[in-house]
């Protein structure tokens, strides 16, 4: 009886597992949808205007005498049928077949190693498909847009297009972006001012829009990092280490992978910005003449992502000031008798974090080739605290400039932190020299702010004294830098064709209504993005805001909060997730 029961149970067994199995799959699909309908939904970066945070179709780049590597945006032409979100797949060979035509040597896609400048080729330089993102899209029904957000709204000037830029104006704020950076006032003080042009820029009111740390954290961009000086064994020809010993008695090792100070004399470490970067490419496609290369080591807005012929070729580079030096510190003496000052030049002043004492100062001073320097100005009220650093203990050092705020952060904690307050008219003044002021004041055609060698360089040092200590990962990583420029020509600039660019000049202020926002791209110079809408869909602008370059509420789809798949590599013909780089987006 017990043997006919535990049969019967057997035999029975099979259905309610099959039944459950699809029940369990129709509750699997339902939630699915319903988290997609009402939750978060999954996009596919197609284009490169987010990098390098988010990347578009790319091919991924390392190079074998450093180490490094990093994504490249395909090649501008390179496409199927001219579509910008459809890249050829083999972009080394498309260009191949170009340079073949050409009767130039064939070599496939040319690309300069983001850290040391080496030339290298890729024959075939495979696209890898864009980051895959969840947004979040009901968020901004229950909390208002932050400022920083990544979000994804519709095109305005085609809602058929999914647009992904990052939050930088909010409603009933007057917006200006100057010298990379972004200030905003309330619309109730421009509109009840009289000033305009430069004047407005001078108002009182103006407030810089500063980073959250989370988010500084994840946009700051590799300018160099001596952990990537070539490897033992691979010679770069022409390379030399930017960070050069202009006082004092440091060793440099492994051919500028670690700087030691053997004495307790001070030294100095400085940038050279005269160090070979990129050298001149002659011959073929990549032939742009070695007076428009950027061959050395000026702290400006270059994008690795960028590199192609236009990149070259057609832009000239912008200084950026805001700038975080970094590196380990090793003591081999007493840490009470260190003193340590990383220092970073930029819109005619120094900004320094000077530890001394075992105490933090955070100050600033006016420095003029043709004059002395002046005296240092304290930001903060009182010295700060130094956390315990201990011999033989390495500790991570990092001095931020950025935003018109310094910062001091050892081992990943904020140790002081000062802001300092100058108008967009100040800041402009610092950063530039006085011709360029006088073109804006002259009302000259176009934009004179997007001439980038009118603008001041930047510079960086490190000096130490007191004990001796090793410098490992000395390096310098730079802010995005939203870049000023002017409407495309008539007819694809239509009424605005030839202007300024919207908020990067005087001449075309932004200010943003009740339910207006204003965006830009992480990749500032190929971005389409709010400064150079140009136009507005019909629709749009007839049923939601007639607006040029704003992002009216209605558009807004939500906010990109992970990605959750990567660029796709393979392993032979098997796709593989590149999941090292799944992240949170800030």
């Amino acid at each position: 009886m017990l043997a006919s029961m535990a049969s019967q149970q057997h035999k029975e067994t099979p259905k309610e597992s099959v039944k459950e199995t699809i029940i369990s799959v129709v509750i699997a699909f339902a939630l699915a949808f319903v988290f997609r309908a009402f939750v978060a939904e999954a996009y596919v970066i197609p284009t490169g205007s987010m990098a390098p945070t988010l990347n578009g179709a790319h091919v991924r780049v390392r190079s074998p005498a450093t180490g490094l590597d990093w994504a490249v945006g395909p090649i501008p032409g390179a496409y199927i049928n001219n579509d910008a979100q459809n890249p050829v797949p083999e972009q080394g060979t498309f260009l191949r077949r170009q340079t073949e035509r050409s009767k130039a040597p064939a070599e496939g896609l040319i690309v300069h190693d983001a850290v040391t400048g080496q030339r290298l080729v890729d024959p075939v330089g495979q696209i890898r498909a864009g980051d895959r993102i969840f947004v979040h899209k009901y968020l901004y029904a229950l909390a208002e847009p932050q400022p920083w957000d990544v979000i994804v709204f519709k095109n305005p000037t085609d809602p058929d297009q999914n647009f992904i830029k990052r939050l930088i104006g909010l409603p009933n704020e007057e917006i200006a972006i100057v010298d990379g950076d972004i200030f905003f006032r309330p619309t109730s003080a421009s509109t009840t001012s009289p000033a305009s042009g430069l004047a407005r820029w001078a108002e009182q009111g103006w407030h810089i829009r500063r980073k959250p740390a989370r988010v500084q954290r994840s946009i700051w961009q590799r300018v160099y990092d001596s952990s990537y000086a070539p490897l033992p064994g691979h010679q770069v020809p022409g390379f030399t280490s930017p960070w050069v010993v202009a006082q004092g008695d440091i060793k440099v090792q492994e051919g500028g992978r670690w700087f030691i100070l053997a004495g307790t004399t001070p030294a100095t470490l400085e940038w050279d910005h005269d160090a070979t970067f990129v050298p001149p490419v002659k011959g073929g496609l990549f032939d742009t003449g070695a007076s428009r290369i950027d061959g050395t080591r000026e702290l400006n807005d270059r994008y690795a992502y960028n590199e192609s012929p236009d990149e070259y070729a057609a832009r000239l580079r912008f200084p950026v000031g805001d700038l975080r030096v970094r590196f380990g510190l090793d003591l081999a003496g007493d840490p009470a008798t260190l003193r340590l000052a990383p220092t970073i030049t930029t819109r005619g002043h120094e900004m320094r974090a000077l530890i001394e004492n075992q105490a933090v100062r955070l100050q600033m001073r006016t420095v003029d080739p043709n004059a002395p320097a002046g005296e240092w100005t304290d930001l903060l009220p009182t010295p700060a605290p130094l956390p315990a650093l201990r011999k033989g203990q390495l500790a991570e050092v990092e001095f931020w400039h950025v935003d018109q705020t310094l910062a001091l952060d050892i081992n990943g904690q904020r140790v002081a932190a000062a802001p300092y307050d100058w108008s967009p008219a100040t800041r402009l003044a610092n950063a530039t020299r006085g011709d360029l002021i006088d073109k804006l004041a002259q009302n000259a055609p176009g934009n004179p702010l997007r001439i980038a060698n009118l603008y001041r360089r930047s510079g960086a040092r490190i000096e130490i004294a007191g004990t001796p200590a090793t410098l490992r990962r000395v390096g310098i990583d730079r802010d995005l830098f939203y870049t000023p420029a002017d409407y495309p020509p008539y007819p694809q600039g239509g009424r605005v064709a030839g202007k300024p660019a919207l908020a990067t000049s005087p001449a075309s202020p932004l200010a943003l209504g009740p339910d207006q926002f204003f965006t830009c791209g992480d990749n500032s110079p190929n971005s389409s993005d709010g400064r150079l809408w140009s136009t507005v869909d019909d629709w749009i602008a007839t049923e939601i805001d007639p607006k040029l370059g704003v992002v009216d509420r209605r558009l807004l789809l939500g906010k990109a909060f992970f990605v959750y798949w990567p660029a796709v590599g393979s392993v032979g013909k098997v796709p593989v997730p590149d999941a090292g780089r799944m992240r949170f987006i800030q």
